[in-house]
């Protein structure tokens, strides 16, 4: 099952073409970078198409999802919680 959406931003895990040549270290699949981030255009089966590459039909496995952190960590929240426990404490 594939487990990307259209939109979506991964990272190519994987750009072995397969090739006798890329066994050799000379060649990528038709324009992917490893480590390189795209976002994907098309789902189709098993497969995917990305964003600035032309050729395509990619196999999901090649890739991994970016999770982004939309929220900001910050320990300010426990701070408060701390002060206000420390406040209401019988001495």
């Amino acid at each position: 099952m594939n487990p990307f959406v259209v939109g979506q931003r991964v990272v190519c895990v994987n750009d072995v073409d397969g090739s006798f040549g890329s066994l050799l270290g000379a060649g990528h699949a038709n324009g992917l970078r490893k480590n390189a981030i795209y976002t994907v255009s098309r789902v189709k089966g098993p497969y995917i198409h990305v964003a600035g590459i032309p050729t395509g039909g990619w196999d999901h496995i090649r890739f991994r999802a970016i999770v982004e952190n939309k929220a900001e960590t910050d320990i300010s929240v426990f701070k408060k919680l701390l002060q206000h426990d420390r406040q209401s404490e019988p001495v």
